[in-house]
């Protein structure tokens, strides 16, 4: 059935796949066990509704048995591949792909759609499910256990509301749950004597409500009983004799709260010194409870319940104190046959200690440097169906699975969030299997499979192997194929072949800190100018020999932030660098003599970030971006200092310059901090379409690319998505969903080709013919004003300046 079924997908015509094939067909595929046959039809599988082939792999394969990487892809990126269209679908799962295998489920130059992949290396991640929907971070998540419909999942956010969550279907149950007007901080499950389960929640509003989680209505609402600060995450006691109580606490006091009746259990626990973050009870063999608190400034307290509120007795006639280096931030009880153990978090490093008597058990463990902590760090514990149990790390950096004892990081890190992993819990969705489940800043719930190994064909990143990328080029080659260049720290400069992603001529051994392609007069491989990174000096080399063939005459005294090679008037290359030493000054360099051409040209405040060149008939216009948001022109040849374009009102974070072919001039593309895109005329200083807002925000980066059978468009990337639009006119053209390799990526093009360059993978990106439907039209629109000085005359520039400027047009 299913065989026959996928033939029948396969031969009906692009977008008019039967409805019930679309939604139903991965069933079917389940049911035979045919994944590897839905993957060798991959025009099928971008065809069928994403989220029904990432709930079969849920419910079915995922944790049991390994998929075809397609189907992987597919499953894991469904979150994604439910709003992108059909056609570019096979972009999306190339790139998902590529993380978790490390190639790609098909061929490049076989898929439809605008873009293809070419080549990649991107950071190894296990296949995980993304829960999308929160308008704000992540701050809590924990499991529902329903009589009605087996767990659930609850998850708290910076948007002041609480999403249900089936596992299962990985959809939302019923609209949010509302009602705190601030952040919620932190959840509770609370059992009813009927076997039913209440939500407990507190709020930055300062109240503690009670919710039915299924109907989404609140049964309570009461005043935070504390006066400065509370919990971030409040944690829900069992202790013997008593209902389950909500602990909280102020600035350096512990309360213990009855979510039933909505008052303060016992008397307040005092002595920590600063901001206590976590509490935790543990029953010892002998049958007694103690309770361990913690501090950002202090030690563990440890406190034993004697059935009606916790304080010291005769039999633990003193606080116990665990000490520690820096402050905890999180506690869990490990409860193992030879003992019951106290796990804390502190930094980088876990400690174990003996209960009742806080000894230390063995010695202090130290996380892996990949995982950076703040205070924001926290432990679970989670049972697998093995009964070994395992720490879920949330962290800054990410979040792991360690063994407990001793505490060394297993299998795969949970790297899939964009950013900090705020919150995590254990989900048990059967008896032979459990997941682990990660909040984060970027707004997403993630599901992962507990595995102590790694899964097979997982590859290192290329941070791992080669290094931090610095700064990246791409170097034109004669037979116009070009070459990527990456500045590896603390490596080499490393050449790619742009095309195959092969190691392409020798490597530069030098540790770069900046990069720029010097245009050569001649018929021989554009020069390469690299800012050793050790020394702050510029060396000149040749990319094709790897040898070097020149130095520029300057002393370095600091980092080199920004380099760019412009024509000479008489053929010899100019390079323009800019150094964080020299506040705001730019400096010209003849690079076959090393001297200095002419003095430096003054006129930023800041530090400068970025530089473009927009060349009109031999013109070369030198624009800067600086630190303070000035974008300011220059006539680096002619050593004159032009105006600043936009307002200070506006701006700039980076430009890009886009060659304009009705007229031979070009464009300056500058992206703002208010998230718009202003393309300015250089020659006229005018902006010459009004600003436009892509949905790739502040936070974007810009590059040119050559439209197949004619044509240029700006592709701006950001916040996970790639756009294209039309630079002459401002016009959106299209978009799709394209991770960045990491934060703080570049953006570098060469003809249909787009480089993708993180600080920790690279992915390099091709126009294909269908592109050519963009319908990018170069005479669709010219500027307002065709005068071509007119801002430069009314800012009154130094004499000659005007002369020096057309000259050539």
């Amino acid at each position: 059935m299913a065989r026959a079924l996928l033939d029948l997908a396969a031969q009906a015509a692009p977008g008019n796949l039967n409805p019930y094939l679309t939604h139903h067909l991965a069933g079917h595929v389940a049911t035979a066990r045919a994944w590897s046959l839905l993957e060798s039809m991959p025009s099928v599988l971008d065809r069928l509704a994403p989220d029904t082939v990432a709930t079969e792999v849920l419910a079915g394969v995922f944790g049991r048995s390994s998929l075809p990487v397609g189907v992987a892809a597919t499953a894991g990126e469904a979150h994604l591949l439910s709003v992108t269209p059909s056609a570019d679908r096979s972009l999306v799962r190339n790139l998902a792909s590529l993380r978790f295998a490390g190639r790609m489920a098909t061929p490049p130059g076989t898929t439809e759609g605008v873009w293809c992949v070419l080549w990649g290396e991107l950071p190894g991640r296990p296949l995980h499910f993304v829960l999308s929907g929160h308008r704000g971070e992540v701050t809590d998540v924990v499991p529902l256990v329903t009589a009605d419909r087996g767990t659930l999942l609850a998850s708290a956010s910076a948007d002041a509301t609480i999403r249900i969550w089936d596992p299962m279907t990985l959809r939302q149950i019923g609209p949010p749950i509302v009602g705190h007007t601030a952040e919620v901080r932190s959840l509770g499950v609370l059992p009813t004597e009927d076997g039913g389960t209440l939500l407990v929640s507190t709020s930055a509003d300062r109240t503690i409500r009670v919710w039915d989680p299924l109907a989404g209505r609140q049964l309570r609402c009461d005043p935070m009983p504390s006066e400065q600060f509370f919990l971030p995450h409040v944690r829900m006691l069992n202790l013997p004799g008593s209902r389950p109580l909500m602990a909280l606490t102020d600035l350096r006091t512990v309360r213990l709260w009855d979510p039933h009746t909505g008052r303060v259990v016992g008397r307040p626990l005092k002595g920590h010194t600063g901001m206590v973050t976590d509490i935790v009870a543990a029953t010892l063999p002998d049958g007694r409870t103690v309770v361990a608190t913690s501090c950002l400034n202090d030690d563990i307290l440890l406190w034993e319940w004697d059935g009606r509120e916790l304080r010291r007795t005769t039999r633990l006639m003193r606080r116990v104190r665990l000490r520690h280096d820096s402050g905890v931030t999180s506690l869990v009880v490990i409860v193992l046959p030879e003992g019951v153990y106290l796990a804390s978090l502190s930094g980088s490093v876990v400690r174990s200690w003996e209960l009742p008597h806080g000894r230390p058990a063995g010695k202090s463990d130290v996380i892996s440097e990949g995982v950076g902590l703040e205070p924001k760090g926290r432990l679970t514990l989670v049972r697998p169906p093995d009964g070994n149990p395992l720490l879920i790390l949330a962290a800054t950096g990410g979040g792991r699975l360690l063994e407990p004892r001793p505490v060394i990081p297993v299998g795969q890190p949970l790297n899939g969030h964009t950013g900090a992993v705020t919150s995590a819990c254990a989900l048990e969705l059967d008896a032979t299997r459990a997941l682990a489940v990660t909040g984060g800043v970027d707004h997403t719930v993630r599901l992962w499979n507990l595995s102590r190994t790694s899964v097979p064909g997982d590859v290192p990143s290329l941070h791992e192997r080669r290094g931090w990328t610095e700064d990246a080029a791409i170097i034109p080659t004669l037979d116009g194929r070009g070459r990527l260049a990456i500045a590896h720290v603390p490596h080499a400069v490393r050449q790619f072949d742009l095309d195959s992603g092969e190691l392409a001529g020798p490597f530069l051994p030098i540790m770069a800190e900046c990069l720029a392609v010097l245009p050569e007069h001649g018929d021989g491989m554009p020069r390469l100018a690299v800012a050793d990174r050790s020394t702050h000096r510029i060396v000149l080399w040749d990319p094709g020999t790897g040898r070097e063939t020149g130095r520029l005459r300057y002393e370095g005294s600091g980092p080199i932030t920004a380099m760019v090679g412009i024509a000479g008037e008489h053929g010899s290359p100019l390079l323009v660098t800019a150094c964080s030493a020299e506040r705001g000054l730019i400096r010209v360099w003849d690079t076959e003599s090393g001297e200095e051409h002419g003095p430096p040209l003054v006129g930023h405040h800041a530090h400068i970030r970025e530089f473009a060149v927009a060349e009109r008939r031999g013109l070369a216009i030198l624009a800067s971006v600086c630190n303070d948001g000035a974008l300011r022109l220059w006539g680096p040849r002619e050593g004159v200092t032009g105006p600043i374009l936009n307002s200070a009102e506006s701006p700039v974070l980076s430009v890009t310059a886009v060659p304009r072919t009705w007229d031979q001039r070009a464009a300056l593309v500058s992206t703002g901090a208010d998230g718009t895109l202003r393309v300015w005329d250089p020659v006229s200083c005018r902006e010459t379409t009004g600003a436009v807002g892509p949905a790739a925000g502040r936070d974007s980066r810009t590059a040119v690319v050559h439209v197949p059978h004619g044509g240029t468009a700006l592709a701006v990337a950001g916040r996970g998505i790639l756009e294209l639009w039309d630079p002459l006119t401002g016009t959106f053209l299209h978009a799709v969903p394209c991770p960045p390799a990491s934060s703080g990526f570049l953006l570098r093009s060469h003809g249909a080709q787009l480089a993708i360059v993180g600080g920790r993978g690279v992915t390099v990106l091709k126009l294909q013919d269908s592109a050519h439907n963009l319908r990018i039209d170069p005479g669709a629109r010219r500027p307002r004003d065709r005068r071509l000085i007119d801002l430069w005359a009314v800012r009154k520039p130094p004499d000659g300046m005007l002369d020096r400027l057309i000259r050539g047009h």
